[in-house]
């Protein structure tokens, strides 16, 4: 998971946000908190804390069950 660590490390040093490099979208509906990073056929779900200074995994999965839960 590359694209993790890139996004990680973009929020630790340039406090930027890249989804355009990093195929990331806001989710809509119930998930709206939520982000999603594509990673070839899989989907990684996940929000950013600010305050606890975190990136929460809340799922990782194909993309036809991620968005099921």
């Amino acid at each position: 998971m590359a694209k993790i660590g890139i996004l990680k490390t973009c929020l630790e040093t340039q406090k930027i946000y890249p989804p355009e490099e990093l195929d990331i979208k806001k989710l809509k509906g119930g998930l709206e908190q939520f982000s999603r990073i594509r990673v070839g056929k899989v989907r990684v779900i996940f929000q950013i804390r600010t305050d606890d200074d975190e990136i929460f995994i809340y799922d990782i999965a194909y993309r036809g069950n991620s968005y099921e839960k």
